[in-house]
């Protein structure tokens, strides 16, 4: 009896059956490079929070303290410092939130499916949390919403995140005394939102930059405006998520524009 050996009807060189070296090599250092990346994100982070995070608690333990050492305290006093620890203690929680934010995103987290949204309601819940803040220093907060409901197709806790970041920005950058603008409009498929502000601006070189994560402007940076560089980031990737997109416009020393654009529910539908 004969032995035949097996043979497939289309034989491969075993060479093109093997992956190859340098396919792996590259892979192996891709995903390495990518691991690097992720361990100085999270060194990063961590650096902000012990940074950052000091401040804020700083100025409570400082107040508190003075607060305990004082006698007697006038009623106008007291409510000045009581506002002071406050404005500290919301700047803490801002952080936190952020970075827990970015967090969500990195790891393409969401609390649930999508669903639909008005965003004139979560515009309005983002300006009435920084009205304090706005009426602490003197800001002139003007506000247009469309006629109609702007319904899209949106995580809503992602969304106010990103409402209350990008107005965050505008009153932070933006003068005692200054301007702040807030719009909403809507068109047959997307709805428009622009947040201006009299603020130091930024430089033409800047405007891809901004929506980096950790990127600080240099005009900020220079007038010792403090920030950690997340929050526009945030605002960029909470938005690209929701199928939209947000550009920023501005002049040094003469305030920005910030542009966000979603599409509407309806157009969804429509495709």
């Amino acid at each position: 009896m004969t032995i035949q050996p097996f043979l497939p009807d289309d034989p491969q060189p075993l060479t093109d059956a093997m992956p190859s070296s340098d396919a792996q090599l590259s892979e192996l250092r891709s995903l390495y490079e990518r691991v690097r990346g992720l361990e100085r994100m999270k060194s990063t982070l961590l650096d902000i929070a012990a940074h950052d995070l000091r401040n804020p608690i700083g100025a409570i333990r400082n107040l508190a303290e003075m607060m305990l050492k004082t006698d007697s305290l006038t009623p106008e006093r007291y409510t000045a410092m009581m506002q002071d620890i406050l404005s500290a203690a919301n700047d803490a929680a801002r952080i936190i939130d952020d970075l827990l934010i970015l967090q969500r995103i990195d790891r393409g987290e969401r609390d649930a499916t999508f669903r639909s949204v008005e965003l004139g309601a979560l515009l309005r819940g983002a300006v009435q949390k920084h009205l304090p803040r706005v009426e602490q220093r003197h800001q002139n907060l003007r506000t247009q919403y469309a006629g109609e409901p702007a319904i899209v197709l949106g995580e809503p806790a992602l969304l106010r995140e990103a409402f209350v970041n990008v107005l965050d920005n505008a009153v932070k950058y933006t003068p005692d005394g200054g301007e702040i603008g807030v719009k909403l409009v809507i068109t047959v498929d997307n709805a428009f939102i622009d947040v201006t502000d009299s603020g130091v601006g930024f430089a033409l070189d800047e405007a891809a930059l901004i929506f980096e994560p950790f990127y600080r402007g240099r005009i900020g940076i220079a007038n010792g405006i403090p920030g950690t560089g997340l929050g526009l980031h945030i605002v960029k990737q909470v938005v690209e998520q929701h199928g939209g997109g947000v550009s920023a416009v501005s002049q040094p020393g003469g305030g920005s524009t910030f542009s966000i654009v979603l599409p509407l529910l309806s157009s969804l539908i429509r495709a």
